[in-house]
């Protein structure tokens, strides 16, 4: 569960009876997209973290970093512990447009997203949705997302007009 501004959301998924309780699962988390101060970013991102939002160019760190930091929070709640104030412990690895990668201890966690914005008859803003399914095994195959922890992936900005 969880909830900004105004907008809620939720993700749910059984578990086999014999799962132990403390095994990581899904998570979820919503984040509005607005500008924040460098020191935020600093404070939430290692720097190679920093280097991949940055190669998505200035008119997208907004946006990027939405993505990112709801992609670190959906793993903290998969995880059981959030992120226990401690953001940089949870790396993104990669981001495409499909995905985020994100990487916890020897964990690695596919991370969907979608943007989703205010009825008309709410104040204007836009959302960063995201989820994970859980930890991926180690032969999984990447469901579409970014799938090399160990290389930072991005898909170059669209231009404008393009």
């Amino acid at each position: 569960i969880a909830h900004t501004a105004d907008i809620g959301v939720a993700i749910a998924r059984p578990r086999p009876p014999d799962t132990p309780p403390d095994t990581p699962g899904v998570g979820i988390d919503v984040v509005e997209i607005t500008q924040h101060p460098d020191s935020t970013l600093t404070y939430a991102l290692s720097e190679s973290e920093l280097a991949l939002l940055e190669s998505f160019g200035p008119a997208e760190r907004h946006r990027w970093f939405a993505r990112f930091w709801a992609a670190k929070e959906a793993v903290g709640k998969g995880e059981g512990t959030g992120l226990d104030g401690r953001p940089r412990r949870f790396t993104v690895v990669a981001a495409t447009e499909s995905g985020l990668v994100v990487t916890v201890g020897d964990r690695v966690y596919q991370v969907g997203f979608r943007e989703v914005r205010n009825p008309d008859d709410l104040p204007p803003r836009t959302y960063v949705v995201a989820w994970t399914w859980g930890p991926e095994p180690a032969s999984a195959p990447s469901r579409g997302m970014p799938s090399t922890p160990d290389t930072p992936n991005r898909v170059p900005p669209t231009p404008a007009g393009g």
